[in-house]
């Protein structure tokens, strides 16, 4: 120990000072400031870290954006910021259009709007922006402070209803916002509302079929079986020469059953209706009409194909045979009046006449009338390759025809018709529409084909 004035005692410390009496001499606290002043003069040199901050931004605040058809856009609201927070009022905004839509003047240029306001916000008013043909693309926007933005767009066709008439080529264009033919004259459109021509049936319709009534020399009515949003059946008709509508709900008929022709209907059970009545069980598929003077349904019943025809009037002359020469099994489907498709391909007539094999698809039809003499008919894809069939019931040689210029992948929508996979609509080897997105055609009177559909027309 060290010793140090009279009375106090010394120890010594790692930095060699001492401690009094339990107290930092002088000479110690000396020591230590010069130890410290260079460290604290350092700190005080160091550059304090630089402040980060955020870089301008922009976006589409009400983004994404949709039009219909050819019409608006909406208002398309941009809004710009300094730095991702602080609004940048009085800046400049340039938009891009993708392919698809067009500015109100039909031009499609880069155009830039100005000024930004106090919020940093800039509003393209609705009407300035316009579908031109359908897209799902992306908006871009560019700010002055060098900021970008974009948000997806959706343009929908514009969709335009027809229908067409053989012979004279008459076309028919309907006003109605129709997305897809439901049969002669009948459209569905957006929200599962069903027209005829440009007359609302029904709204949130779930099935439907439309069909002509009667024949050219006694008159021919537009009808349509349909499914309304409360699961109830219903048979339509209009009368062209006196505008009379007849409409009929089909109460018998259980709730949620599907329409497959004029007045049949068939439940998710396998029930098959005609108005009212049950008329047979396990049905897995069935293809109803209105053939002249009678009502007839080609289905399917456990493997079984089966003809039910009726007339209306008479209850009592129902009638109900079996196809006994058809082959019968599991996967074989009605395709149409008196034709059936087996599962692996095999076209056939109800007479047990194999029309084609490698068959795809296949749509059937009565053609003619009962009283004049009525044929059946098939329009079908054998081997990739659109044909048509006709049986004669005088046991006259069938027709085949072979449709070369139908482009391959096309199918059958009616009899002689035939939607190709680029949208043209063939009646045989004429084309007859381009376009098209939706048809059902048919012999809609005796020796007159027609064709309803739904064609995407550029704005």
């Amino acid at each position: 120990m060290l010793q140090g004035r009279a009375g106090e005692s010394l120890e010594a410390t790692d930095d060699g000072g001492a401690v009094r009496n339990g107290r930092v001499s002088r000479r110690t606290v000396v020591r230590g400031a010069a130890w410290s002043l260079p460290i604290i003069a350092t700190a005080a040199a160091m550059p304090l870290a630089a402040a980060s901050v955020a870089a301008p931004a922009l976006k589409f605040v009400n983004g994404p954006y949709t039009a219909t058809g050819c019409g608006p856009l909406g208002d398309v609201v941009l809004n710009l910021t300094s730095n991702g927070a602080t609004p940048d009022a009085g800046k400049t905004v340039t938009v891009t259009l993708p392919a698809g839509l067009r500015w109100a003047d039909g031009s499609t240029a880069p155009r830039s709007f100005s000024p930004t306001d106090a919020t940093g916000s800039i509003t393209i008013p609705s009407g300035q922006i316009l579908g031109a043909s359908a897209t799902s693309a992306v908006l871009t926007a560019t700010s002055s402070t060098g900021a970008t933005a974009t948000a997806p767009v959706t343009v929908t066709p514009n969709l335009v209803a027809r229908d067409w008439r053989a012979g004279d080529g008459t076309i028919v264009t309907f006003a109605n916002p129709a997305a897809t033919s439901a049969g002669w004259n009948f459209f569905f459109g957006p929200g599962g509302k069903l027209y005829h021509g440009d007359t609302l049936i029904a709204s949130n319709v779930s099935s439907a079929v439309g069909d002509t009534q009667g024949d050219a020399t006694n008159g021919v009515l537009d009808g349509v079986a349909y499914v309304d949003e409360n699961g109830v059946a219903h048979i339509w008709s209009w009368d062209p020469a006196t505008n009379a509508i007849s409409a009929t709900a089909l109460t018998g008929v259980p709730t949620g059953a599907r329409a497959v022709g004029w007045n049949f209907f068939l439940t998710a059970a396998g029930g098959l209706y005609h108005g009212n009545d049950l008329i047979d069980t396990g049905v897995t598929s069935a293809i109803g009409e209105q053939i002249i003077g009678a009502e007839s349904v080609t289905y399917v019943t456990n493997g079984q194909a089966r003809i039910y025809f009726i007339n209306p009037a008479d209850p009592s002359s129902a009638i109900q045979r079996d196809f006994p020469a058809v082959p019968n099994g599991a996967g074989v489907k009605a395709v149409g009046h008196n034709f059936v498709l087996t599962a692996g391909g095999d076209l056939y007539h109800s007479s047990g006449e194999l029309v084609g094999t490698g068959v795809s698809a296949a749509v059937g039809d009565q053609l003619g009338d009962l009283t004049t003499g009525a044929t059946d008919g098939v329009s079908f894809i054998e081997g990739g390759v659109a044909k048509s069939y006709q049986w004669f019931p005088d046991g006259s040689t069938p027709i085949t025809t072979t449709f070369a210029t139908v482009p391959a992948g096309a199918t059958p929508v009616g009899w002689s018709f035939f939607l190709a996979p680029d949208g043209g609509l063939f009646h045989g080897n004429d084309l007859a529409a381009s376009n098209v997105v939706s048809a059902v055609g048919g012999e809609f009177t005796a020796g007159v084909d027609g064709v309803t559909y739904v064609e995407s027309v550029a704005c």
